[in-house]
């Protein structure tokens, strides 16, 4: 098998195939979730308005908070080891589902308490206490979903996910239709949740994990012990990640929720998109780490998966910043959601970190480091606390918006740290110098020929983008020669 030599060691073809494959079936399923997730939301916009659209975001919120809640950090502990010896795939699987359904059990006691706390509307409170039905056929798809990844055949997560996507969003637009409002959308939540976790569970069946059901409640205790630093890092991530929603509902109000979620909403369908190239990317890094005799391979695999990302985000925040109004106006096509504009063009910056995040921590972890992430985790999510409190309030929404860019560029700089320090010595101006070079030229030249309209001014801007990269030698012959096997396999295949 031919190896392609890397800046820091060797990663091998079929290595980079398998993460080039299921980062496409990850960021398939992402794209599909976008797409279904802003087809139904921007219906809610336009037809419930700006409040009707906040409702439906802080429902969203919640329930992603406390679907993490529920799965006990389980789903990467299982991941990881299952990667490592795919024979135990069945005990491990039946240890997960029978831990995350007693924790949606308590999760969902826990969401209809604490919501109480919060001086929402009824209907909100009512879509609230509907939609946290979800974590129940959550916890089945959850437990699914780990060992797909585990066995990297990420594209029957997309199956799954995607169906059941497909199903609310059916459902969803025939009830806007006939007018109802969003305690009825949060019914259908709970329809797509169902439908994703049977079809998971046939997936499961099919790839026979399936075997005779054994409930080992101490294997379960087991698994939940182990995966504390999972489940601290997990939840610590999703309350960051929905905190803006939360806080900007009680301190703005769920008309200011909507209109930020309007602009948010073009952030999060990258951000799917990233988490679905760190997803693909992690179970390799767990087994190079545990395969190989010395780190090269490993570290290079983090030094080109960091480069590639970033030579991809940096290009895309600098184009949606300056198509901001184009993209409000098109989506939204609504007056109410003018302020969504300046909203976009801040908070697009966050991919950014989010990115280096993303891989960065899956680096930690695949090195048993996981312990570091958490106190990333945690320190970001305090700081961030502090971020929105203090600038929400003086700037309003955009003030919000700055303090989510803050937050995560925060974590990117404890995770960097911590990685450089214990993990990977890896080089920041190696990786990122050039492409924001190239970046910023793109921007310049997108700026300029931007009347000629959008659609030229992309076009001349990737031009830009492509020779200032070749110009500036930013992609080695290397990363050429990694292409083409990628490309010639794929194709003798």
């Amino acid at each position: 098998m031919q190896l392609i030599r890397n800046i820091g060691g060797v990663i091998r073809v079929d290595n980079a195939r398998r993460v080039v494959k299921n980062t496409l079936a990850l960021s398939t399923n992402s794209a599909a979730r976008l797409l279904l997730a802003m087809a139904l939301q921007v219906a809610i916009a336009r037809r419930l308005g700006a409040s009707g659209l906040g409702k439906y975001a802080v429902t969203l919120a919640f329930v992603a908070i406390f679907q993490i809640v529920s799965d006990l950090g389980l789903p990467r502990l299982v991941i990881r080891e299952v990667a490592r010896r795919t024979e135990r795939a069945s005990q491990y699987f039946y240890g997960a589902l029978t831990a995350q359904l007693i924790g949606a059990t308590l999760a969902y006691a826990a969401l209809l308490t604490i919501t109480r706390l919060f001086n929402y509307a009824p209907d909100t409170l009512q879509a609230l206490m509907l939609g946290g039905a979800s974590l129940f056929p959550y916890a089945c798809t959850s437990a699914s979903n780990a060992i797909f990844q585990a066995h990297e055949r990420m594209e029957l997560t997309a199956i799954a996910e995607v169906a059941g996507l497909l199903v609310q969003l059916a459902a969803a637009l025939a009830l806007l239709w006939l007018g109802y409002g969003v305690v009825a959308l949060a019914g259908t939540i709970v329809l797509g949740r169902v439908v994703a976790a049977v079809l998971a569970l046939w997936m499961v069946g099919r790839l026979g994990v399936l075997r005779r059901p054994r409930i080992d409640l101490g294997f379960s205790w087991h698994l939940v012990r182990s995966a504390l630093e999972f489940y601290a890092l997990a939840l610590s991530v999703v309350v960051y990640s929905r905190m803006n929603i939360v806080i900007i509902s009680q301190l703005l109000g769920e008309e200011a929720a909507g209109i930020y979620n309007a602009a948010y909403l073009v952030v999060r369908a990258f951000a799917l998109a990233i988490t679905g190239y760190s997803d693909a990317l992690y179970p390799a890094l767990s087994r190079l780490y545990a395969a190989a005799d010395d780190r090269g391979r490993f570290i290079g695999a983090g030094q080109r998966s960091l480069r590639y990302g970033l030579l991809l985000a940096l290009p895309t925040a600098m184009g949606v910043a300056l198509l901001a109004p184009k993209l409000i106006a098109w989506v939204y096509r609504h007056g109410q959601y003018e302020r969504s504009v300046i909203l976009l063009t801040i908070v697009i910056w966050e991919i950014v970190p989010f990115f280096m995040n993303a891989v960065l921590s899956r680096i930690l972890i695949a090195s048993n480091l996981q312990r570091l992430s958490v106190r990333v985790a945690i320190g970001k999510l305090a700081l961030s606390l502090i971020y929105y409190l203090a600038l929400t309030p003086t700037w309003g929404l955009p003030g919000a918006a700055v303090a989510t860019v803050l937050s995560t560029a925060t974590g990117s700089v404890l995770n960097w740290r911590y990685v450089t320090r214990y993990a990977a010595p890896l080089d920041l101006k190696a990786l990122a110098f050039k492409p924001a070079l190239a970046a910023a030229a793109m921007g310049l030249g997108f700026l300029v020929r931007l009347q000629w309209g959008p659609i030229v001014a992309v076009g001349v801007a990737i031009g830009i983008y492509g020779g200032a990269l070749l110009a500036l030698r930013a992609i080695s012959m290397e990363d050429w020669t990694l292409l083409r096997n990628l490309v010639w396999q794929e194709v003798a295949q």
